[in-house]
């Protein structure tokens, strides 16, 4: 009969469920009686089928039908009383802390709605941070693109300007010119190419080309430095490869424009 030993076990724990629910509720839990209450219905519930099936049979009447004999039965029928005695109480407590109940039940409202609210502050919060960072994106975006069309604006000034004094300097104002004629305004690099091609030899022109490239590809590998960024006019290198044919300083002038359209950055043909 092991699965009677096993239901007279269960009962056991039913009832001790059951007193543990009749005790004062503790200090640091008011709620206390509550969960032993509930895990003792539950336990009811699960055992109440059993238990009726062992009560069926010890009140077999037909002796042919019989399965325990008189002191099992009589063993069956106490388990059956002790089980309905458990019940009744498990009735009488749930009465008895019907306000406890209600109590947890209201303080469980309260709690959940205080996580709703604070779970709702956080998520403000969270799209307010989130808009403030893209506002705060949006200004530094503006301002960068500021800066750089105020950069842009500056160096095209400078552009201007330098081409200004090399004008000046091949009409007598700036005498040391050296070789270089005074440069075209205004030619596209297609145009200063063509010039600087038509004004030297294969053999000059490829050397200016490569002399062109050189310095380029020298500003270009180091932008942040200023002796890359320049070349001095009257530098005799300079002079006797690109500056002394005509259209060799406007296509240096057009290279200076292209590169800081492209790259943001200017180099500056520096006539000192």
């Amino acid at each position: 009969m092991a699965e009677f030993k096993i239901l007279l076990e269960h009962i056991s724990e039913i009832e001790g469920l059951l007193d543990q629910a009749s005790a004062p509720p503790s200090t640091a839990d008011p709620f206390s009686p509550l969960a032993p209450l509930d895990a003792a219905h539950r336990a009811l519930s699960e055992a109440q089928g059993r238990v009726e099936v062992f009560e069926h049979r010890a009140r077999e009447k037909d002796p042919d039908r019989k399965v325990y004999g008189p002191k099992m039965a009589e063993r069956v029928l106490e388990m059956a009383s002790r089980f309905a005695a458990a019940v009744e109480h498990a009735d009488e407590l749930d009465e008895r802390l019907a306000p406890l109940k209600q109590q947890q039940a209201d303080a469980l409202d309260v709690e959940r709605s205080r996580r709703e609210e604070a779970a709702e502050a956080a998520a403000t919060a969270a799209r307010e941070a989130a808009a403030a960072a893209a506002a705060a994106r949006e200004l530094a975006g503006r301002e960068a693109a500021a800066g750089q069309a105020a950069a842009e604006r500056e160096e095209r000034e400078r552009v201007a300007e330098r081409q200004r004094l090399i004008a000046e300097g091949a009409a007598g104002i700036d005498p040391r010119r050296g070789a270089a004629p005074a440069p075209k305004a205004g030619l596209s690099l297609l145009e200063a190419e063509t010039m600087l091609r038509a004004n030297c030899t294969a053999a000059e022109h490829r050397a200016a080309l490569q002399a062109l490239h050189l310095i380029g590809s020298n500003a270009v590998a180091h932008p942040e430095e200023q002796h890359f960024r320049s070349v001095r006019l009257l530098n005799e290198t300079f002079q006797d490869t690109i500056a002394r044919h005509p259209g060799g300083v406007e296509v240096r002038i057009c290279m200076c424009s292209c590169i800081y359209v492209n790259i943001c950055m200017y180099i500056s043909v520096n006539p000192l």
